[in-house]
């Protein structure tokens, strides 16, 4: 299966000489640390255009480019002994794991919440992404104008027609060894 990742060409090149390192990625996100994919090339291509505009503006127009990473993935077979989870639809569990993997990198503390019994062990986690606007629902938990419960009636799947209704996040390193066959720049400079 063919999967693609956005990124800027500093990053591009440290993946393809050094290899995934997931000391690196972002914490709070839909389906917390990891290496985040899509087997979608156009929202891939669309990501790597943000995050470069994004990266140039911070780090004082560095001359980053956008650039594709093409990746060769193997599903992973019993025999691999990797913990999966696929969410394919916005279900309470979905909304859970979300909002607990949005809020606790940040320092958010779930005990005696609703969330408080997420599993979050995976090595690989496939899915739909949440909307744009679960970045003002965090801000809403944090500020108090929101609670967990209202929270989670509030947390919708992402409406993007690029994005395919899919990301695959890889969340450790067995799971890179054992199912990243090769990475190869796939377009940009």
């Amino acid at each position: 299966m063919l999967l693609f990742h956005g990124t800027d060409s500093k990053s591009a090149a440290d993946i393809l000489e050094n290899g995934i390192d997931l000391q690196k990625s972002e914490s709070s996100v839909d389906f917390g640390t990891g290496f985040y994919t899509t087997p979608n090339e156009q929202y891939a291509k669309r990501r790597a255009i943000n995050i470069t505009e994004v990266r140039n503006g911070f780090l004082d127009k560095r001359g980053l480019k956008p650039v594709v990473l093409a990746i060769d993935y193997r599903p992973p077979n019993d025999e691999q002994g990797l913990s999966c989870l696929t969410l394919k639809t916005a279900t309470f569990d979905w909304k859970c794991f979300v909002l607990y993997n949005r809020l606790v990198p940040s320092g958010y503390t779930v005990d005696n919440t609703i969330i408080q019994n997420v599993k979050n062990g995976y090595d690989i986690v496939t899915g739909i992404s949440a909307d744009a606007g679960i970045s003002n629902i965090i801000s809403s938990i944090f500020n108090g104008t929101v609670t967990l419960e209202e929270a989670l009636l509030l947390i919708d799947v992402s409406k993007d027609p690029d994005w395919g209704d899919c990301q695959v996040s890889f969340r450790s390193e067995q799971a890179i060894n054992k199912c990243i066959r090769r990475i190869w720049k796939h377009w940009g400079v």
